[in-house]
Order: C-alpha cells, then structure tokens, then sequence
C-alpha cells in the first residue's frame, strides 16, 4: 500500500483476517524493493510487463499463476512452457558496486553479449546496490 510516497511492509508471519492485526512497519520505497530482491520476489512494472514470463521470474513458486483455471491472454504460453519446456532465462540475484542503479528493463552485457535484463535493483549501501535480473541460462 502506498502512503505519502511511503511503502508498508505486513510481516510475513500475519495473515489478514479477522482475528490477525498484521504488524505494519512503515518503510522507503527503496528497502520495499531490497526486501522483495532478497526473498527472491520479482513484480513486472510497466517498462517490464512484455520482457518476462511468469516462469522467468519464480511467479509460479509462489502460486500466483493458475495453470489449470481460467481463461487469459497469454495462457496457452504459460502452460506449454510449464508443462513441455525448458525455460531458457530464470531470475537471479545480482549484488552491484557503483553508485548507479540500473534501471528495469536494461540489458546486461558481458563481452558485448546480451545476458539477460533487470528486473528491478535497489541500494543496499553507498556503494552497493542489489538486483533481480532475469538471465540467460
């Protein structure tokens, strides 16, 4: 949830219900995406939203893809992907120094080859800044 340019965290041990009062720590937006980058959690944004699929970023470890409901654009895709391929590029976590981030959706080069693209990065330190990126495998 967003709130005068602040982000809130709801502890990982809290549920929402009725019964549950999650626990609500008030945090920048920069430890927001420190705090998904290092469980591993990517989000597409919208310089992002037609680089991956949702294997490429671990969506379907966390159960957020349906492979057996619904009807979506990109369906057919996913499931093939899911049950007959062989995924190609998987995300992974970068640790940078610099004082630069990149921004979402840069390629990566090494030797003046494209090895994959950043999902999205933030600043761990004055020098040092941490990424999801998906890379190729």
């Amino acid at each position: 949830t967003k709130v005068n340019n602040s982000y809130y965290i709801i502890n990982d041990n809290n549920y929402l219900n009725k019964n549950i009062i999650p626990i609500i720590t008030k945090t920048s937006y920069n430890e927001w995406y420190l705090t998904q980058i290092f469980n591993g959690f990517a989000q597409t944004l919208p310089s992002t939203s037609s680089l991956f699929i949702p294997q490429m970023i671990n969506l379907q470890n966390i159960q957020v893809v349906s492979f057996s409901k619904g009807c979506y654009t990109g369906q057919e895709i996913i499931a093939r992907m899911q049950y007959l391929g062989n995924l190609k590029r998987k995300v992974y976590t970068l640790k940078l120094n610099g004082e630069n981030i990149p921004l979402p959706g840069e390629d990566i080069y090494e030797d003046s080859k494209n090895i994959g693209t950043i999902a999205y990065a933030a600043h761990s330190g004055n020098t040092v800044s941490y990424s999801l990126c998906v890379l190729n495998t």
